[in-house]
C-alpha cells in the first residue's frame, strides 16, 4: 500500500516504511486495517556490522513507529511484537 516492503506473520501483514526519523510498520489483517494499539516490541535493524535498535509504539490506527533508525539498502530488520491477544511475533525484513 506504501510502496515498500510486506511480510506476513500470524495471519498479518506488515508493511515496513522508511521515514526521516526512523520507520513505521502498517498493520493489516486480510486487506483491512488492523488496530495497533494492543502491539509493542522492538525493530532491530542489522546494517554491516552495525546493530541499531528502537522501541516500537502505537501512534494511532495501524501504525506503529521506531524513532532513531536508519533503513538503508541492504539493511535487514527485525520486529519483535507482542499483544495481549496473541503470542510473540516475529516479522523479517530486507531492505533493497
Amino acid at each position: 500500500m506504501h510502496g515498500w516492503i510486506v511480510q506476513m506473520a500470524a495471519d498479518l501483514s506488515f508493511e515496513l516504511v522508511a521515514t526521516p526519523d526512523g520507520a513505521l510498520i502498517y498493520i493489516q489483517d486480510h486487506g483491512k486495517d488492523a488496530d495497533a494499539t494492543g502491539f509493542n516490541g522492538k525493530l532491530t535493524v542489522l546494517h554491516g556490522t552495525e546493530k541499531t535498535e528502537a522501541p516500537l509504539k502505537s501512534v494511532g490506527g495501524n501504525q506503529l513507529e521506531a524513532k532513531g533508525i536508519k533503513l538503508a539498502k541492504g539493511a535487514k530488520a527485525v520486529a519483535t511484537l507482542s499483544s495481549s491477544q496473541s503470542k510473540a511475533i516475529t516479522v523479517r525484513f530486507t531492505v533493497k
